[in-house]
Parts: structure tokens; C-alpha cells; sequence
């Protein structure tokens, strides 16, 4: 018994001994160079494992991982799947497994070899082929293994095809994706996840070439695919279509259409070939069309009506022109599109000249292939009827105006009114509109505006004129035809308006009619003032008959020739005076009255300034009535004494001013005391010396409204000078200016050497009163001269004169002027003793007042 159980212990030991070389042995094959020694390696479909179990060879052997992912063993009824475990992971599942059958099974799961992932990478790559992983590679990593792309790849396209295997082993698969791997270098894309991010084994990654090539269709002479430069200056549409052999006959190169696909959206460009300037480059994919150029028909009332070829997406305007335009026949209005096809087809009708005004959309124009443009002829019909020479209905064309029309009916006849003809034109609205035409007017170049264009159904009526007589005070009695409106006004001012001695109040028509007579009477003036009522219409055969004016006014008084002068309607008051010879020298302009008797016999007067006339207001310049009286007053007589020129006597005119009588009498002499005139005046009151205008100063029997002299000392100096006016007054009739005597002595008294009375000239100085009183005496104290003004003593000015010094240095305020009855009194010292002055000059005063007395 112990030898049996000594072999087995000894067996149990060896084994215990050798399973951890055994363990060791088979990590090392197992390990693949490329991994680290941590790495657990991922059991997948091809892997091939080495199985051994202890005791049992014949369950032992080597086994491949099948594309399911499973193994099988020898003796074992079903497959294991180890897809997704790694190698420590599948012997404890196997081990687990034949526990069902082996007490204690003993198994050893070795990675034999590795299953080789091979990638085909073609295209434009640097290193084509086929690529072995011992890992699934990436897209990018696959690529970098090839070498990387050429710059002629096209990273936008690049396609995976990977093989698949359908459920029957006979028949295979494969699908395909494009992938942008420009966007997903850059992060802006991924790979589709249905992809994942490595390849499987047998995929193909296929990097396309960069197209450099177009495709010309359309009317060229060999339409196909042409290549295009993308290196150097570019190709033109001009290069690529003459690379296609040239346009065709029939090609349409107005209209060269080029679409270029960018970011999934196709962008087309048209380019007319006639006006191309080269600038326009193509890029590969470009895809460029000629179009054939469409053939229509151009019939009816066009010049040269026949079939021509145009370019496409010409218009119905482009055909018509072509057709070199429409015949003034032409009804423009209705111009049919005739269309063959389909649901586009049919009749289109058109306004030639709402499309020519752009109010038409310019695709409903564009024509297509073998359409028929008709352009039919207008049928317009006018009537033309009354005074012509040859009324009827007339055939005219589209654009007729009046005046053609007329002509056609041969013209207006000799008794026609062409200046009140009518135009009636039935509306699309139904209603009736008459307008009123002269067509004299319209004959010339002013009414050119109102030669209107006449419409199918027009009517066109020229009345005929009447006769009239104008009788009497008229420039060119007669009989004249009037147009069938005229009326009174028209009459009169064909007969050359009423004479100057015609009576425009009573003009009488006299109208036949009926076997009665009728006769009225108007007044032309009221009609010209606005009383259009009065201006009647006239009828043929009327009569109108103006009658004499017999109008007459009385001119009396300052007038060369007075009596009785006739007038007419628009005689004034200044045509009056200039009958009656013109006012007299001694007249008064300013005070002229015209006294006017009412129809009950009151009198009112009216007073006319004819010096100074307003043109809008003044009554001098509007008409006199028969029977007034002007009268013209007599001017105003002034007396101007004293010191002045002449004296004397003066006749003015009313509202004549006080300098008018000092400029009248030779103005002032050198004596005159302009400072201190007097005006001694008759009025019955102040304010009247302001108002002559209206008071008869003739009437000189009517002293009742006479106050006492009034008295006024006015300075006219200062009028004179032009600083104080208003102190020129006016004058009246019997006015009496004095002039005084200008008073220039003056006292020297005191300290002088020849003391006494001295009369100095105007504008004296203290100074000169001394100088011509002899000077100052030695005791004499200059720095307290006094001057008292007008003799009154007790109103003296003292004055500081010469400050010591022999000439007099002193400013002006120390030599002031001297005036008349001045005393001057230089004292011997500087104080004054006015006890002894005041009684000197006491005698001084009485010296004086004999002096001046």
C-alpha cells in the first residue's frame, strides 16, 4: 500500500513544482511585444489559444476564436463563448465548466497567436496599401501609416468601405461612409458612431484626388468634362467653352449660366459672354450651360412681321423690337401671347404700354420657345359733327389728337365757332363727360397742351356762330359773329369798346324773338366792378346800342380858366383842374374841395391835398361825378418883420412852416436874435396851428371864430440847426413873425483901464470884454472876476482867471462866454467886498438903463 501511494505523492510534488514554470512559460508566449507586461489582452474573433488540461489530452489541443466569438473543445457537447475576456478570464470559465465532468480539473489557457487587423489605405496618400495592426486602428492612425495625404487630397470625401458577410455564407456585403476628416482635424466634426473610432479588419479607406475638373453642357460644339487650372492664373469661361469646341449655331451666349456647389448649396451665376470681361474665374465642380436660344413668332401690326431668334429670357418688348416696332394701326392695348405646352400653356393678353412703363413684372414677359406674339389692329371710330365742311364718322388711329380728326372732316366752315366746341366721351364707368374746347386756341402754340388724345366713340360738335349789331358810341359800330357763348362784354369789346363820351350806365339791347321785341338796359360799369349776372349771353340777330354821355362839373376859384368842362365816366380831379388851366400862383393846392350834391340834395364837401396824392387811397384820383363843384382857396398871407432880409408881407401855401416865411423874407440878419422869435397868431385855438388843411382862410367875413392873439417865442436857431422841429410850426392865415433885435453890450467895470459899455461881436469871451475895456489893472484880482448875467447882481458867476500868469493859460470853463447886458466886474482883491459892490453897481444899473434905454 505504500509503494502504490509513494508514486503518486511523488507525482502530486513534481506537478506542484512545475505549475508555476508552467505559468511562467506561458506568459511569456503569450505576451506580444508590443504590450507591457501589465497589459490583460481582450480575447477576440481569430485569436488562436492553446488549451492543455492535466491528465486529459484529449481535451487538450490548440483551438481559434471563431468570428462568433466562441470555441469548442473535444468532447464537450456545446461551444464556449469568450468574446470580450481576457486569458485569465476564459481558463476560469473553462475550469468552471469541467468541473461539471473532472474532479479537480487542471487547466492551462495560453494566447498561441494574435489575430492580425489588416487596413487597405489607397488613394491620394503618400504610401498606399495594405496596413497589418495587431490592435484596431484608428482612421487618423491608418492614414498616418500610409504615410499621411498629398496636398492633391481631397480630405473632405475620404471613404471607408467596409466588408460585412450576410447570413449565408455564399453571398457577402459592404457598406460605405464619406467622412470630412478636414472638419475633424479641426474639431468640427466625428466620425459617425455607427463606425466607432477604429477600423476593423479588411475596411478600406479610399482618400479621393481633389477634382480639377468641369462639366460643360448646353449648346457647345463637344459638351463633356474638362480639366481646369488650379495652379496658375485660372481658366475662364471663355478657355473652357472654347476647350469645348465653341458655342453652338443655335447657342445662346447672352445668358451662359455657371453653378458652383458650396457648403451643400448650389449658387448660379449668369454671364453674358458679349460684355464678359475675363474677371470670372472656374473652380473644379463648376458646372457651365449654354443655353439654346428660343425662336418666336412676331405677327400682325409690327413693321417686319416674321419668325426670330432671341436669347432666353428675352421679353416680350425684346421681340416687338425686333420686329422693328408697331404700326400706328396697332391696338398696343391688346397684344396676345400665344403659348403651346402643357399647364403653362395658353393665351396671354398684354399692354404694350403698361410693360414699357415698368408696371408690368418683367417674368411675365420673358418669352419661351416657339411662342406667337399677334399684335392686332386698332378699329377706332370719331364723329365730327356740326359747322364742318364735311361731317361724318372718321377712322383714326391710336394715338389721333383732336386737331388731325378736324382736318380729316375737311376743317371748320366759315360760320362755324371753333372756339366753343364740345368733346363728348362716354367713360368706362358708364356716365357722359363733355368737355369744352377752343379749337382756335389749340391752333396755336399756347394750346397745344389742350390737343387731347380722342378715344374710339368720341364725339366732336362745333356749334355755329351768331350775329350781332353794335350801335353808338363804339369805336367800330358794325355787325360781328360771336361764338355761340358770347356774350354782352364779348359784343362791346369786339366792337372796340365804348367811346370816352359814351354813357356805359344805360346800354340797351334790343331782342327780336317770338313776334314781340324786347328791350333792357345795363350798366357796363356795374358789370365790370363784378356783377356777372348782368353779362348775358347773346342770341343771333340781338342789337346792342351804346348812347352819348352828357356829363358836366363846375372849376372855380384859383384857377386860370374857371367854368364849365364836360367829363367822362374816368374823369379825376386832377383832369378837371388841368381843363380849367391849372391852379393860380395865389391858389392853395393843399386845400382844394369838391362839394357833391346827393340824390336827396344834401351837399357833402370833400377837401383834396393835390401836393401830396396816395395812388390807393387818394379821392384826387378817383372819377367826379356830373354836377360837382371844385373849388380852389386862395393861399395863406404871413407878415415877417424884424430882423430878416426882406419884411413884409408873404402869401403861402396852407401848412406852410415857420421856416418857409424866414427862408421867404431872406432869412435872418446878423442882428437878428434867432433865440427869441415871436409868433403872434389868430386861431381859435393852439392845436390849430397844426391843422390848416380844410379851413378856408379866404373867409375872412367870418371873424366870429376868432379868439385873442395867441403869442409864442419859439428859438429858431435850433429849428434851423435841425435839432429841436418841433418848434416849426405851422402857419396861419394873418400870422405875424417878429424877429428882435439880437442886444450884444456889456459893462466892464472894476479893476481895468478904461472901464465902460462895450458892444462885442457874437461868441465873445471874458477875455475880449477885457481886452477891449483896456485890459486889468495891476490891482487887479484876476482869480475873483465875476459876471453877472443880465444885470442881475445877485446872480453872479465868479471866475478864476489868469492863475498869476501873464498869458492867459487857464481851460476853457475859465473863460466863458459873454452875452448881451452882461456885467463884468474885476475886483482888486481876492475878497470880495459886496457891501461896496452892490452899491456900486446900484450906480452901474442906473447908468446902464440910460444907456439902453
Amino acid at each position: 500500500m505504500c509503494r502504490k501511494i509513494l508514486p503518486v505523492i511523488w507525482v502530486l510534488v513534481f506537478v506542484m513544482i512545475l505549475l508555476p514554470i508552467g505559468d511562467r512559460l506561458c506568459l511569456a508566449e503569450t505576451d506580444n511585444p508590443t504590450y507591457s507586461a501589465s497589459y490583460e489582452y481582450i480575447v477576440t474573433s481569430g485569436d488562436v489559444l492553446e488549451i492543455a488540461v492535466w491528465g486529459h489530452q484529449d481535451l487538450s489541443g490548440t483551438v481559434t476564436v471563431n468570428e462568433h466569438g466562441n470555441i469548442s473543445l473535444a468532447g464537450l457537447p456545446e461551444e464556449i463563448h469568450v468574446l470580450g475576456m481576457t486569458v485569465s478570464e476564459v481558463q476560469a470559465s473553462l475550469t468552471e465548466m469541467l468541473a461539471y465532468y473532472l474532479r479537480n480539473p487542471i487547466i492551462s489557457v495560453t494566447l498561441r497567436e494574435t489575430r492580425v487587423i489588416r487596413i487597405t489605405v489607397i488613394g491620394s496618400v503618400r504610401s498606399p496599401g495594405v496596413y497589418s495592426f495587431r490592435s484596431k486602428p484608428t482612421l487618423i492612425g491608418a492614414l498616418a501609416s500610409a504615410g499621411g495625404y498629398i496636398s492633391e487630397a481631397d480630405l473632405t470625401r475620404v471613404r471607408i468601405t467596409r466588408m460585412g458577410t450576410m447570413a449565408s455564407t455564399s453571398n457577402t456585403r459592404s457598406e460605405s461612409i464619406i467622412v470630412d476628416i478636414d472638419k475633424v482635424l479641426t474639431g468640427e466634426k466625428e466620425i459617425p458612431s455607427e463606425y466607432g473610432f477604429v477600423l476593423n479588419d479588411g475596411d478600406i479607406v479610399y482618400v479621393p484626388e481633389r477634382a480639377r475638373t468641369v462639366s460643360v453642357l448646353g449648346e457647345v460644339q463637344r459638351p463633356g468634362v474638362y480639366t481646369v487650372d488650379t495652379k496658375g492664373e485660372g481658366t475662364s469661361v471663355f478657355d473652357i467653352i472654347a476647350a469645348a469646341g465653341g458655342p453652338g449655331i443655335n447657342a445662346d451666349t447672352g445668358c451662359v449660366r455657371v453653378t458652383r456647389s458650396k457648403d451643400q448649396t448650389a449658387c448660379t451665376t449668369e454671364i453674358d459672354l458679349d460684355t464678359y470681361d475675363g474677371t470670372f474665374r472656374l473652380v473644379p465642380g463648376d458646372v457651365i450651360y449654354v443655353p439654346r436660344a428660343i425662336r418666336v413668332q412676331v405677327l400682325g401690326q409690327v413693321k417686319s412681321p416674321g419668325s426670330y431668334q432671341l436669347k432666353a429670357k428675352s421679353t416680350l418688348i425684346h421681340a416687338i423690337a425686333q420686329a422693328g416696332g408697331t404700326l400706328d394701326s396697332a391696338d398696343t392695348a391688346c397684344i396676345s401671347l400665344h403659348r403651346a405646352g402643357g399647364e403653362e400653356g395658353g393665351v396671354f393678353v398684354f399692354d404694350l404700354d403698361l410693360a414699357l412703363s415698368g408696371k408690368l413684372p418683367r417674368e411675365k414677359l420673358i418669352l419661351e420657345d416657339q411662342d406667337t406674339i399677334i399684335i392686332p389692329e386698332l378699329v377706332r371710330e370719331v364723329s365730327v359733327l356740326g359747322a364742318v365742311n364735311r361731317p361724318g364718322v372718321y377712322r383714326i388711329h391710336k394715338d389721333a389728337r383732336i386737331l388731325q380728326v378736324l382736318a380729316q372732316a375737311g376743317g371748320i366752315s366759315e360760320d362755324g365757332d371753333g372756339a366753343s366746341a364740345v368733346l363728348t366721351r362716354r367713360l368706362q364707368s358708364g356716365e357722359t363727360e363733355r368737355l369744352r374746347i377752343d379749337l382756335e386756341e389749340l391752333q396755336s402754340a399756347a394750346g397745344e397742351k389742350e390737343n387731347l388724345l380722342v378715344h374710339s366713340g368720341d364725339i366732336i360738335y362745333i356749334p355755329r356762330a351768331v350775329t350781332v349789331m353794335v350801335l353808338g358810341k363804339v369805336k367800330g359800330p358794325g355787325t360781328y359773329a360771336l361764338g355761340s357763348t358770347g356774350r354782352l362784354m364779348d359784343a362791346l369789346s369786339r366792337a372796340g369798346g365804348i367811346l370816352p363820351d359814351g354813357d356805359q350806365r344805360n346800354v340797351t339791347l334790343t331782342r327780336n324773338g317770338n313776334g314781340r321785341q324786347e328791350v333792357r338796359e345795363f350798366d357796363i360799369r356795374a358789370i365790370m366792378a363784378g356783377a356777372s349776372e348782368l353779362n348775358i349771353g347773346l342770341l343771333d340777330g340781338d342789337i346792342i346800342f351804346v348812347p352819348d354821355l352828357v356829363r358836366e362839373v363846375s372849376v372855380m376859384g384859383e384857377v386860370a380858366r374857371p367854368g364849365v368842362y364836360g367829363i367822362r365816366d374816368d374823369t379825376t380831379l386832377l383832369e378837371c383842374l388841368a381843363q380849367a388851366g391849372g391852379i393860380t400862383e395865389m391858389g392853395d393846392a393843399t386845400a382844394v374841395r369838391i362839394t357833391r350834391h346827393d340824390e336827396d340834395g344834401t351837399p357833402t364837401t370833400y377837401t383834396i391835398n393835390t401836393d401830396h396824392i396816395n395812388a390807393e387811397t387818394d379821392t384826387a384820383l378817383r372819377p367826379v361825378a356830373p354836377g360837382d363843384i371844385i373849388y380852389v382857396p386862395r393861399a395863406i398871407a404871413v407878415q415877417v418883420l424884424g430882423e430878416v432880409a426882406k419884411p413884409g408881407l408873404y402869401r403861402m401855401k396852407a401848412g406852410s412852416r415857420l421856416s418857409d416865411a424866414v427862408a421867404l423874407a431872406g432869412g435872418l440878419k446878423d442882428d437878428a436874435d434867432g433865440e427869441r422869435v415871436v409868433i403872434t397868431s389868430r386861431s381859435p385855438s393852439a392845436d390849430m396851428a397844426h391843422a390848416s388843411t380844410g379851413h378856408d382862410t379866404l373867409a375872412g367875413k367870418d371873424t366870429s371864430a376868432y379868439v385873442n392873439d395867441a403869442v409864442r417865442t419859439v428859438d429858431i436857431t435850433q429849428v434851423l440847426m435841425g435839432s429841436n422841429l418841433s418848434d416849426n410850426i405851422c402857419l396861419l392865415h394873418q400870422d405875424t413873425v417878429f424877429v428882435p433885435k439880437l442886444s450884444r453890450e456889456v459893462v466892464v467895470v472894476g479893476e481895468v483901464l478904461r472901464p465902460g459899455l462895450y458892444r462885442l461881436p457874437r461868441g465873445a469871451k471874458l477875455t475880449d470884454a477885457l481886452a477891449v475895456a483896456g485890459g486889468p489893472t495891476k490891482r487887479a484880482a484876476l482869480e475873483a472876476v465875476c459876471i453877472f448875467r443880465e444885470g442881475r447882481v445877485t446872480d453872479g458867476q465868479q471866475v478864476i482867471l489868469g492863475h498869476d500868469n501873464l498869458f492867459f493859460t487857464g481851460k476853457a470853463e475859465d473863460n466863458p462866454p459873454v452875452q448881451g447886458q452882461d456885467i463884468v466886474y474885476v475886483p482888486s482883491t481876492t475878497k470880495l467886498e459886496w457891501e461896496r459892490i452892490f452899491s456900486f453897481l446900484s450906480g452901474l444899473k442906473l447908468i446902464k438903463d440910460l444907456f439902453l434905454r
